[in-house]
């Protein structure tokens, strides 16, 4: 998902809303490598522009950030 966020394809995040997003507010991505479970030391920094709200059918709370660079 990192290289499509950094490429510019890829324009939300989807998670858990577990933290108080706001629109305005900066994410650090950073990039993960799952075959060796560790960071790679890439990052890359978006900023929030719109934020959904969605619950599923648990009811838990999740949000669908729009990012930019």
């Amino acid at each position: 998902y990192y290289s499509a966020v950094v490429s510019g394809i890829k324009k939300f995040e989807y998670r858990r809303f577990d933290r108080d997003f706001k629109i305005g507010d900066y994410l650090l991505l950073k990039e993960y490598d799952p075959h060796k479970e560790e960071y790679t030391g890439r990052d890359y920094l978006c900023h929030i522009t719109y934020i959904l709200q969605v619950y599923d059918r648990h009811n838990m709370l999740y949000a669908i950030l729009s990012i930019e660079h």
